[in-house]
């Protein structure tokens, strides 16, 4: 659970039992891996540790920021290629990798950026499968 709001106020009343009713949502997730394609008795792709990938929130014009809650998060790939976010509201983000850090490890991809909605829903919403392949520069 996350907070509807960044900041609410409580009134305590001494003396007195309160019951409060606390503005939460159910916050959602997104997974992917970052890998590059091997031989196919390899496993068909091998996972790349260390990448950094980002996440920024898109307000409702579709640029970055929200009204709301604006969310910006850095992560890394771990040694399995994967990487997650976890409690985010719901709304509309990118997922991104760094052009300059993979030319720096030899790589280059063709997709940068990918869009991912999180939905309002009773369970939580949880996007997996934002992958990224990247390749070996030539």
């Amino acid at each position: 659970y996350i907070p509807r709001y960044r900041n609410f106020v409580v009134k305590a009343k001494p003396g007195l039992q309160t019951v409060y009713d606390l503005p939460v949502i159910i916050g959602g997730s997104i997974r992917g891996r970052v890998s590059r394609p091997s031989s196919a008795e390899l496993g068909g792709s091998l996972p790349i540790e260390g990448i950094k990938v980002r996440l920024r929130q898109l307000n409702k014009d579709g640029q970055i920021g929200s009204d709301r809650l604006p969310l910006e998060m850095v992560g890394e790939s771990f040694s399995t290629g994967e990487y997650s976010f976890t409690g985010l509201p719901p709304g509309e983000y990118e997922v991104s990798i760094n052009a300059a850090q993979l030319s720096v490890l030899g790589y280059t991809a063709e997709t940068l950026v990918r869009p991912v909605s999180i939905r309002a829903t009773k369970e939580g919403d949880f996007q997996e499968a934002v992958d990224f392949s990247v390749t070996e520069l030539q």
